[in-house]
């Protein structure tokens, strides 16, 4: 099931803005329902202290009160009516209003302050005032100790009703802001995700014969883009290289199957082409023999090149042993013994106490065997490769394979370590390197997080060196 990049990132920023606008309207509906209750309230004590100043003493000089029905205020709804009582200084009842609910009773009974009661299927909000001073009817002063209680409620539905419109006229705007900034997020989604669409297409272009990968230039400035390009770029140029290693790979082992091969095709036409005796047949086959002892020594070095690498590959997922490097290095010396003795080569093995590394003690036997093969074939006779072991560092192992041969020039050594690389072809042909061996070293040092470099000054001999992490313990 395909799924849209484009879709989820405009979803992702509808679903933001939606809560957003959601939220911004709960947070507006309270607002406006706080202050519409903060002007009611401020209404209910108006009004309740309008029909407070029509109570007023009788102008007979009488202790009476009297209640001025004629100037009451205008409700606060204009469909319903407001409701009111007004208890004198002895608390009985002066005035109760015509349309006073019945099912409140007493406004008596009612709390001080703001109150707020369903009747009928109709929400009412009333103030209860107590200690409302009678005021004079011209001066609008207190003119005795004497004071009221007023209660006096109303509906809240027009209130109610203000607040609902307040609450659909921001709703509708919120719900039109979503929409128009979700057609803009659109537009800018596809105008930015049209540069990955580039960046896809320049990818595409990229083939064995075109190893060009030609972002657009703006992807180079964009925060999030760069990493992805640059990593493109890194992974462009490993397959060129690994591509091309390939191709050197093939033609190198071609051209070195081809001489022998060659040499071999012509010692056996000869051989046909030619009444020799018995002896020069036996030469012959001899020198045939030799050229297939070549051939099979090439075949063996580059599949153990192969096996080598295919391990390096898979060597995060091999059960991987603590080898003790001493060991693994006594173990190489016994097998090139022979060698060594044929070269009257002296080895020799030095080290400053255990140093153990995670790693298959056999690839470890290879790499030690190949660097030691290689000190030897170039050291002179009766000349001394000397092999140290260091890990006083406490993080890394050094072994250092040290040879007394002719060293390498500065211009060889940065190739070395190349497949079939030989930087005098016809000694090393002579003694029949095939530069495979070398190779092998770096592949497997690689595969355990090692590294392996060369030292070396012409006419004092060669130094080549790996260093290893050290096992934790």
């Amino acid at each position: 099931m395909k799924r849209s990049l484009q879709l989820q990132l405009l979803s992702a920023v509808l679903l933001a803005e939606a809560l957003l606008a959601a939220g911004l309207l709960v947070v507006a509906h309270f607002s406006v329902k706080n202050q519409l209750l903060s002007g009611m309230n401020s209404a209910l004590m108006g009004r309740a202290m309008s029909v407070a100043a029509l109570v007023r003493y009788s102008e007979d000089n009488s202790s009476t009160l009297e209640f001025d029905r004629g100037l009451t205020p205008k409700p606060l709804d204009s469909h319903f009516p407001d409701a009111y009582e007004i208890f004198g200084p002895d608390h009985n009842l002066l005035v109760r209003s015509e349309y006073w609910p019945q099912e409140l009773g007493s406004g008596s009974s009612l709390p001080t302050g703001f109150w707020q009661r369903k009747v009928r299927n109709r929400e009412l909000r009333g103030v209860r005032m107590d200690e409302v001073p009678i005021l004079d009817a011209e001066t609008g002063t207190p003119i005795s100790p004497a004071t009221l209680t007023v209660i006096y409620a109303t509906p809240t539905r027009a209130m109610r009703q203000r607040l609902a419109a307040t609450t659909r006229f921001i709703g509708v705007a919120a719900f039109l802001f979503v929409v128009v900034t979700g057609i803009f997020a659109w537009i800018l989604l596809r105008r930015s995700l049209s540069l990955v669409r580039e960046v896809a297409s320049a990818a595409q272009r990229i083939s064995a014969q075109q190893w060009r990968f030609d972002p657009p230039a703006l992807a180079d400035r964009v925060t999030e883009l760069r990493p992805l390009v640059e990593s493109l770029r890194q992974m462009v140029d490993g397959l060129h290289r690994s591509f091309d290693s390939q191709r050197d790979f093939i033609s190198n082992a071609a051209h070195e199957l081809k001489t022998p091969v060659a040499i071999q095709k012509s010692t056996l036409q000869l051989l046909l082409h030619h009444d020799l005796t018995a002896a020069e047949y036996k030469h012959g086959l001899q020198q045939a023999l030799r050229d297939t002892i070549r051939i099979e020594d090439l075949l063996q070095r580059l599949l153990r090149l192969a096996r080598a690498e295919h391990n390096a590959t898979a060597a995060s997922s091999r059960d991987l042993h603590i080898v003790e490097l001493s060991a693994s290095c006594e173990a190489a010396f016994g097998q090139i013994q022979p060698y060594a003795t044929s070269r009257r080569i002296i080895l020799q093995l030095v080290h400053n106490g255990s140093a153990c590394v995670e790693a298959d003690s056999d690839d470890l036997v290879v790499v030690w065997i190949n660097l030691l093969e290689n000190a030897i074939r170039f050291s002179p006779e009766g000349a001394t490769v000397v092999v140290k072991i260091d890990a006083t560092n406490g993080r890394n192992a050094i072994v250092t394979v040290e040879d007394q041969g002719c060293g390498i020039p500065w211009e060889h050594q940065k190739r070395i370590f190349e497949r079939f690389y030989r930087g005098d072809e016809s000694r090393t042909r002579d003694t029949g390197g095939a530069g495979l061996g070398l190779a092998m070293v770096k592949t497997l040092v690689e595969a355990y997080q090692g590294t392996v470099s060369v030292e070396s000054t012409e006419d004092q001999g060669a130094t080549f060196t790996v260093s290893l992490p050290l096992a934790s313990t």
